[in-house]
This record gives C-alpha cells, sequence and structure tokens, in this order.
C-alpha cells in the first residue's frame, strides 16, 4: 500500500484510505475547483508510523485517563500526545514518501529537509 497519494480520482470512496478531509479535498480537485496543489499521507502511513514506532500503548494510556470534563486534562493530554508522536522515529519508507511528494509538488530541486533553514522551504498547509 502507498503512504502518500496524488489527489487525482481520489474523493468520497477513499474516505479509509486518506481520511475525510482529504477524501472531500480529493472531490473538490477533481470537480475542477481552485484548490491548491495538494498530495495525501495514507491512514496506511499513519497506522505504520504508529505500529513500528510503538506508541500505541502509550497514547492509549494517556487517552485513558483524560477527564473530558476539563479543558485543561484535554490541553494537557494533547501536549502529551504531540511529544510522543514528535519525538517517535519516523521509518524511512514513510519518511523518504513524504519527502518526494513535497518535491514533486513544488518542483524544486532534491533537497536535503532536514539540513534546510525552515524559511527557506516552499510554504504547504497541512490538514490534519
Amino acid at each position: 500500500m502507498a503512504f502518500v497519494l496524488e489527489p487525482k480520482n481520489l474523493g468520497k470512496k477513499d474516505i479509509k484510505l486518506v481520511g475525510g478531509k482529504a477524501a472531500n479535498l480529493g472531490e473538490l480537485i477533481n470537480a475542477g475547483f481552485p484548490v491548491p496543489e495538494a498530495f495525501f499521507i495514507t491512514v496506511e502511513a499513519y497506522d505504520s508510523f504508529v505500529k513500528s514506532s510503538d506508541i500505541k500503548e502509550e497514547v492509549l494510556k494517556i487517552i485513558k485517563n483524560i477527564n473530558f470534563s476539563d479543558v485543561n486534562s484535554l490541553a494537557m493530554a494533547s501536549e502529551e500526545i504531540k511529544k510522543i508522536i514528535i519525538e517517535a522515529e519516523m521509518p524511512s519508507k514513510i519518511k523518504n514518501s513524504i519527502i518526494d511528494a513535497y518535491r514533486r509538488l513544488y518542483g524544486g530541486p532534491p533537497i536535503d529537509i532536514d539540513f534546510v533553514k525552515p524559511m527557506d522551504k516552499p510554504f504547504v498547509a497541512v490538514r490534519s
């Protein structure tokens, strides 16, 4: 299965592949609406990342202890989970797929994303 998909021919039928927001965006793109260039990271990429980084149990433990009536509890849990995800090792197959799609998106020469200053990178929008 692919870790990154282009929007061509993606739509509501592909919610299980790319999620609802991406599937709806694919519908707009393929209907000819003026939508910025895009690529979609698949659910498979996320699942593979979570499995390979072995963070699922740690995240579930945090979620289990959330007081959903307390905004501060939700915010703290969100920050803890964010930290776990950011610090987890991204499998090279997924990382390289995303970098390749990013390069194709902006049409730039091959670059090592890790060594480019943030202001030198093309801007993109990221949606969860």
